[in-house]
């Protein structure tokens, strides 16, 4: 306007809509069955976002979804790469235990913890990573401070917290494990933990200057009951706080 001019697409009337008509219906059938793709998209909670990186796979793409949603989420990382070190290829589907550095992921593979990033200084180089959920998960933090402490009452009360899901200890304590470089690093006298297992911890001797916060993941609504082994009292344990988080603690 104020043109008088219109314009009409296509040109030939016979191929245009007309409500009710047989192009209408045509147009109607095949967006209703395009839309069963949709369907899926939403009841598999990836969304439109998730399936983008999935076909892009990159690992920073995948270290995000993981950002976002850890916590309420089980992950495993689907890989495609190589070995840093012998540089063999590497393909396979590995659990996530936690986000590591700026942007990579720290995995178990064979029971040992793998840092995959975009780094020579990570286990594992990645070419194609995407990250796949395997069902909701809640976590239920327990922290242990104590001047002192025997390996075996440790392993104990983390034992008790195994029974209703992966334990995983992060902190610093006064004491020689055994470094791998990952999740048990050795500082002066002692050795700083990071998402650690109970297999990190010696079966006998006596821990000092434990400052340690401990993730019990486990299904919803499945929280921990007291953290008291049976046959000792709470008087005969450390320093010991509970607690329930909603989110997760990095």
């Amino acid at each position: 306007w104020p043109s008088r001019v219109r314009c009409v697409f296509p040109g030939s009337p016979k191929y245009r809509f007309e409500v009710g008509g047989w192009g209408e219906l045509v147009f109607a059938c095949v967006m209703a069955a395009a839309s069963f793709g949709f369907v899926w998209l939403h009841q598999s909670t990836a969304g439109t976002a998730g399936v983008i990186r999935s076909a892009i796979g990159d690992i920073g793409a995948a270290r995000q979804q993981y950002d976002e949603q850890k916590g309420s989420q089980a992950f495993t990382l689907r890989l495609t790469g190589r070995d840093n070190s012998s540089f063999e290829a590497i393909e396979g589907e590995y659990p996530v235990i936690a986000a590591w550095a700026g942007s990579g992921l720290l995995v178990r593979a064979n029971g040992e913890p793998k840092t995959v990033c975009k780094s020579e200084g990570c286990a594992w180089y990645p070419e194609h990573a995407v990250l796949v959920s395997t069902g909701e998960q809640q976590t239920t933090v327990r922290t242990i401070e104590a001047k002192s402490i025997t390996a075996e009452a440790l392993r104990e009360q983390l034992a008790h917290l195994s029974q209703y899901g992966e334990v995983l200890i992060s902190g610093k304590v006064r004491a020689k494990l055994e470094p791998n470089g990952t999740t048990v690093q050795r500082v002066g006298q002692g050795a700083t933990l990071y998402y650690a297992g109970i297999e990190n911890f010696p079966a006998t001797g006596r821990l000092r200057g434990v400052e340690l916060t401990v993730q019990v993941r486990h299904a919803a609504g499945h929280i921990p009951q007291k953290f008291v082994p049976a046959g000792q009292s709470r008087d005969s344990l450390p320093n010991v706080s509970e607690g329930l988080l909603e989110r997760w603690l990095d």
